[in-house]
């Protein structure tokens, strides 16, 4: 149980801009509500760091490190002078237990972030895999093509491979971003005597 004598004003935390409240991969077991300023959050993907959200006043986060007591999976950082209330595990317990609206919630809020992080997540790993065929394609075409670039036809399973070689990439995973490519009209993919060809156009340089 939290004393009856629990003063908030003993457990705010005040940062400067910029300043870490906590990395990503750290130990910690506070969780933290934004009661002044912003809280930038971000996530590394594919070794690039990559914002997930900014926090308001009233928003809370670290609460996953509060519950399951894994390191932070993410980092955050304060946008300008903030204040942060500091909310230890047992605070947090006594809290569910006393207000079962907050619990609530905390297990609403928990559902928007997971949908939401999985779906952000995977957005920017498509758009990573995409800018690498594209790369390739790119130095496909300036190699090989007639200058200035207009037009290549290779033969599929050609463009799929080289891909997959210089992006370690699977070959399945490699044609999803050809046809999302084909789908954009930044190349095309047809079928002549039974064989596949993936058309190169300067739309691709767009």
């Amino acid at each position: 149980m939290v004393n009856k004598d629990f003063n908030i004003s003993n457990h705010v935390r005040q940062y400067n801009d910029g300043i870490e409240i906590f990395s990503e991969g750290t130990k910690g077991r506070d969780m933290f509500v934004v009661m002044k300023g912003e809280v930038e959050i971000s996530q590394m993907i594919n070794n690039e760091a990559h914002v997930l959200s900014y926090l308001k006043t009233g928003e809370f986060f670290g609460e996953m490190s509060t519950i399951r007591g894994v390191p932070r999976i993410a980092t955050a950082k304060a946008r300008g002078d903030v204040e942060c209330l500091r909310i230890s595990p047992d605070a947090f317990k006594s809290m569910i237990q006393q207000k079962p609206g907050f619990g609530v919630k905390v297990i609403k809020v928990l559902c928007d972030r997971i949908e939401a992080g999985n779906k952000k997540v995977e957005k920017l790993t498509l758009l990573n895999q995409t800018e690498k065929v594209i790369v390739v394609l790119v130095n496909l075409a300036t190699e090989h093509g007639k200058k200035p670039f207009k037009s290549m036809k290779i033969l599929y399973e050609n463009v799929t491979s080289e891909i997959a070689n210089k992006t370690k990439m699977d070959k399945e995973t490699v044609g999803k971003v050809i046809v999302t490519l084909a789908r954009f009209g930044k190349l095309a993919v047809e079928e002549v005597n039974n064989e596949r060809f993936v058309n190169l156009s300067d739309k691709l340089f767009e």
